[in-house]
């Protein structure tokens, strides 16, 4: 059964659960960076976690305007 693990790179894994816990908007801006919005990349384990990283850059544009460019969002 694939569950998409090796779809996601683990030295990334950090930098996801960083940005779920942190509170400070400009880290959180920096961590985002490391995150892909697409859902297929992380494995089932993540993927509610990946929703609410992915609505927390889609509710707040402006702050997160460099990942939604790069990712095609904008």
């Amino acid at each position: 059964m694939d569950d998409g693990a090796d779809r996601v790179q683990p030295e990334l894994v950090p930098f996801f659960t960083a940005f779920l816990a942190c509170e400070d908007l400009e880290t959180r801006q920096v961590l985002s960076l490391w995150i892909s919005l697409e859902s297929s990349t992380y494995p089932g384990a993540l993927q509610v976690d990946h929703q609410q990283a992915v609505e927390t850059i889609l509710a707040n544009p402006e702050h997160y305007r460099l990942i939604l460019q790069c990712s095609g969002r904008n």
